[in-house]
């Protein structure tokens, strides 16, 4: 069955489909392999397939700036073995998507055995704590405005 509204990365018959992680590893890759290894590793047509797709699940990095890419592509290629960029680039990169507010370089709670600190890049949620304070607000004001 042939349907123009099902993409190459929807699954129609028993094949699993792709995870959002493994379709964003393999747009990332693309990107890498376009750019860095001047070699394409799919065709235009399957790389905005896999865009759209990506797009349609509501994953965020195909909506990242050009140098969030090249941050996670040169983290990518730092764990598969073959760092993109030295260290000081890396470094660099990453310091000005911090000073930009770039929410992709917040880093989760992490700790050092040997300083034996705990490090985090902690941003405050206003519209969180002001969501969780309401309820309460609302029965504190109801038992000081209804209170007999």
């Amino acid at each position: 069955v042939v349907d123009g509204n099902v993409l190459p990365y929807c699954s129609i018959d028993g094949k699993k489909k792709k995870t959002i992680g493994e379709m964003e590893q393999e747009f990332l890759r693309a990107l890498q392999s376009f750019y860095y290894d001047q070699k394409a590793i799919m065709s235009n047509e399957e790389f905005d397939n896999l865009k759209e797709e990506l797009m349609w699940e509501g994953s965020s990095v195909v909506m990242l700036s050009a140098d969030e890419q090249r941050l996670l592509e040169a983290s990518m290629a730092y764990i598969a073995g073959n760092p993109i960029m030295s260290d000081a680039e890396f470094d660099e990169l990453k310091l000005r998507l911090k000073q930009d507010g770039s929410d992709i370089v917040t880093e989760g709670p992490r700790c050092s055995l040997r300083s034996r600190k705990v490090y985090s890049d902690l941003t405050v949620d206003y519209l969180k704590m002001f969501l969780l304070n309401v309820p309460a607000t609302i029965v504190a004001l109801g038992l000081v405005l209804f209170h007999r």
